[in-house]
This record gives C-alpha cells, structure tokens and sequence, in this order.
C-alpha cells in the first residue's frame, strides 16, 4: 500500500490522539475518568501522568522512566541497543533549542501547525505500513552513517540518538514506546512529528 499524501496545506487532523491538555483541565479530565474507570484508554491515562509531571517540576523529572524506553534501547547484551545514546538534561535542552522550541506549540506538546508550514504529511495505516514510511522517510533525509535523535512526547523519556540503520530496524519497537515522538537527523534541517493517530509531518526546523 502506498502512503497517503495530503497536501502541505497547515491543518492538523487527530483521530485516536491522547488528549492535549493544559494543566488547567487537568482537574475535569480526572472526575470524567473517575466515572467511566477502566474504560479509560491506557494511552490517555499515560499522557496526563506526563503532563502532570511536566507541570509540577523544573526537569527534574527528565528521563527519569527509562524503563519506558523500547526494552532493546536499556540492553547492553543488544547489538542494536549498544549504538543508542540518552542524552542528559543539558542535552536534551540544547537539542530542543535548536529543534522544537523553534516551532509554535499547540495546547500541550504537538507543534502547532496551523500557524507553521510544513513540507509535507503522510498516513501510516498500522505498524508495517509505518515500517516502511520510516525507512523511506529516512533514505531521503538522512546520509548513510549518520545519526538521528528520537524525541519522546513523554517527558520522562530520556531523549536518544542512535545510527539511521538502527532507527530504521526499530522503527516498530520506536513506534510502540509512543505516546508520539519526532525523529530529527542530527546536523540536518528536518523534523519528522510521529502522532498516534498515524499522522506524520515532515517539517523545516525555522531558522530561529
């Protein structure tokens, strides 16, 4: 199946998204959750404990779930997983300045690209179509031998940079990890915005 292009026109579509939340609505997503119990998606109830956390500290909590990583990334016995990096809070802070923090913020951490352009989107349609897109996606943006970084929605993820290979091998065990992530090649200009709902969006990082 080939990927389904939309046009680089700004608009942002969301089908099974976690919820952006603002710390204000914290409060009366948790009674709502409260009355349906476990019928509450468990990629929802990770997303407010992230946005929680975010809310209440000053980074401290940055990577602090490592154990939330793919398992093959904490494997030291893992050919694959000995060619991952976590970066550091510093890190991770300077790779944001000249990624991320570029770009307009919608309500909670997705870009906000109704006020941002972008070159491009695609649709992944389940894991294997996202095998493939990423692969592709990586071939056009990445030279042979470089590294890419993978930027977690959850912040206590500990940001990771690895060869495109490795990337491209784990591209399903990337995507499982979620909530969402973007894959920027190190040195390059682009970021790749992977969402949950199977939107991805290529993107020029502006230039300040």
């Amino acid at each position: 199946m080939g990927h389904r292009v939309v046009a680089a026109t700004p608009s942002v579509e969301t089908r099974e998204n976690p919820p952006l939340l603002s710390q204000s609505e914290i409060p009366g997503r948790r009674d709502q959750w409260r009355q349906i119990g476990n019928r509450v998606p468990r990629r929802e109830r990770e997303y407010l404990d992230v946005v929680e956390a975010e809310c209440m500290t000053d980074g401290s909590s940055y990577g602090s779930r490592p154990e939330y990583l793919p398992d093959f990334m904490n494997d030291p016995h893992d050919d694959d997983g000995r060619q991952v990096v976590k970066l550091d809070l510093a890190e991770n802070r300077a790779l944001a300045a000249a990624t991320l923090s570029r770009f307009p913020a919608a309500t909670g951490d997705v870009i906000d690209f109704e006020s941002t352009p972008f070159e491009g989107r695609l649709w992944w349609d389940d894991e294997e179509h996202w095998t493939r897109m990423a692969a592709d996606l990586l071939s056009s943006h990445v030279q042979r031998g470089e590294r890419i970084a993978v930027i977690w929605g959850n912040y206590l993820m500990p940001v990771v940079t690895m060869p495109a290979d490795v990337a491209v091998r784990r591209a399903r065990d990337i995507l499982d990890a979620g909530p969402h992530f973007w894959m920027h090649p190190l040195g390059g200009s682009v970021l790749i915005e992977c969402l949950m709902d199977g939107q991805v969006t290529v993107a020029t990082i502006p230039s300040s």
